[in-house]
């Protein structure tokens, strides 16, 4: 996997993460952060390798955690940091931000650190990047702005997580945002599920604009901050069948204000689900 220095990455401060340590062996720690602008999120991991006073210089190399298990599993542990010093990139002993991108499945970056004396220390730091597959369809009724209809689906290749691009595009193309993603989690079966998480791309509020102008501008928010507003939660025996319901507040923009606001209801049924 190819590795690429950043000048700067949108997600830190200039200075954060930046100050060395003085540890008696080489040691560097890694920060993490969300992809840069420009990249996508969902297969892009940002990190800065932060090296003490001990580092003279740094070899990172990312590949499959998978294909790195099997490598020591066959030639043991001080042979995988020989591979990375041989086949990894070469830096000096100073701060690295580096933009790694293109991954697949579960990556772990390996960084040695290694000081004057020769003395090498070993690092990691794991990413998964995310495939997207067909996840189905999907009916989809929301009380707020009076839609619904029926919107196609993506599912993660290896878990029940689902995300619907452009949700309000897709019910009324002159309303939302088409590269807008609503992504929900479930665990159990297709009959018998819990909903655990929802997000979108544009949280904490996600903006819909009206035809005549207007805008509504939805929130969600965790249950230990709103617990009488907003949760989420399946419901199983729903007249038109189980879905998975988020409960939203509105954001007067106005008035400054935040007020109980209705549902969204993702109907299950057509879903393509990882059995």
């Amino acid at each position: 996997m190819a590795v690429a220095g950043a000048v700067t990455l949108a997600a830190c401060s200039a200075d954060e993460g930046t100050e060395p340590g003085s540890d008696g062996s080489p040691v560097v720690t890694i920060y993490s952060y969300a992809a840069p602008d420009g990249y996508d999120a969902d297969v892009t991991t940002s990190l800065r390798v932060v090296p003490n006073n001990q580092v003279e210089r740094m070899y990172v190399l990312t590949e499959l955690s998978e294909e790195k298990a099997a490598y020591i599993s066959s030639n043991g542990e001080q042979a995988y940091v020989d591979h990375v010093i041989s086949d990894g990139e070469e830096y000096e002993g100073e701060t690295q931000d580096l933009v790694i991108t293109d991954l697949m499945g579960y990556n772990t970056t390996t960084v040695v650190a290694v000081a004057a004396s020769g003395v090498r220390s070993v690092f990691e730091n794991v990413f998964k990047g995310v495939l997207w597959v067909d996840g189905g369809q999907a009916v989809v009724s929301e009380n707020i702005a009076g839609l619904s209809g029926t919107v196609q689906v993506e599912r993660q290749s290896d878990a029940n997580i689902f995300r619907v691009v452009g949700l309000y595009t897709q019910l009324d193309p002159s309303l939302g945002l088409a590269t807008e993603r609503f992504t929900f989690t479930f665990e159990g079966t297709s009959d018998a599920f819990a909903f655990t998480n929802f997000s979108t791309s544009e949280a904490p509020f996600f903006v819909v604009g009206l035809e005549d102008g207007a805008s509504l501008f939805h929130g969600y928010y965790l249950p230990s901050s709103y617990p009488t507003y907003c949760f989420t939660q399946a419901i199983l025996d729903d007249p038109n069948g189980p879905c998975a319901c988020v409960t939203c507040l509105i954001l007067d923009n106005n008035a400054g204000s935040l007020y109980t606001g209705g549902q969204i209801k993702l109907y299950t049924s057509d879903l393509n689900w990882l059995e």
